[in-house]
């Protein structure tokens, strides 16, 4: 079993000094396998049995936060007339 959270992460780094909220995410993993030789009284019970049996169970779910940094295009670049910006 595998559960973890955002409670602990920290906060996204602020590039223009407002604080941001903090996106929020969460995945949980959990799995189970059960097996062994086949044997069901008075049916089918013999010493050695060759014939085996499992149950396997996987379930996965996850929610992913997400924050995103981009820039606007100037009045300029709308028009049409693009210039680098380095």
């Amino acid at each position: 079993m595998n559960v973890t959270n955002s409670a602990l992460n920290a906060a996204p780094y602020s590039l223009n000094g407002q604080q941001q909220t903090k996106p929020s995410s969460a995945r949980e993993t959990i799995t189970g396998n059960f097996g062994g030789p086949l044997r069901i009284p008075k049916i089918y019970n013999v010493p050695n049995p060759k014939w085996q049996f499992y149950l396997n169970f996987s379930t996965n779910q996850g929610r992913t936060g997400s924050s995103y940094v981009s820039e606007v295009p100037t009045l300029a670049e709308r028009e049409g007339i693009s210039r680098a910006r380095w």
